[in-house]
């Protein structure tokens, strides 16, 4: 998941060059076929990298009441979904939940995997926030 802004441009970055790329000629002599699976390649590259665009920008713009999840590693990024929905840095998050910007990264880069327990419910608990949810039978 992006995290930041400065993510977002370099994000960005590389969909306009994938995009340029997707432009550009084959090269003389690859086979017809294989500039066809390339270019295949690229598109969905382009738009996984354009779902984490959509997904930072819905995070940034989100009602921390009405954050959802579909599943555990979704959950896992709600620390991240407040951070950016409160519109705070890292040291102002890290700040307010009592962990040290260092540590906060770590977390965010493993998308809260490595983070205990008691970190979620920091954030929980800070912010006023309850979970609520239900099992079902997996497909």
């Amino acid at each position: 998941m992006i995290t930041s802004k400065q993510q977002k441009n370099r994000v960005l970055k590389q969909i306009s060059t994938l995009e340029e790329r997707m432009a550009a000629p084959a090269k003389p002599g690859v086979p017809p076929y294989m500039a066809r699976v390339s270019k295949a390649q690229l598109r969905e590259r382009i738009a996984q990298l354009q779902a984490e665009v959509a997904e930072f920008d819905q995070a940034c713009q989100a009602d921390i009441n009405d954050l959802e999840f579909e599943n555990l590693s979704e959950m896992f990024k709600l620390p991240i979904k407040v951070r950016l929905a409160t519109g705070q840095t890292i040291p102002q998050f890290a700040r307010k939940i009592n962990v040290s910007p260092s540590t906060l990264k770590r977390y965010e880069a493993l998308e809260y995997a490595n983070a205990p327990a008691e970190v979620l419910q920091t954030v929980l608990k800070t912010y006023g926030l309850t979970v609520s949810g239900h099992t079902s039978e997996a497909a």
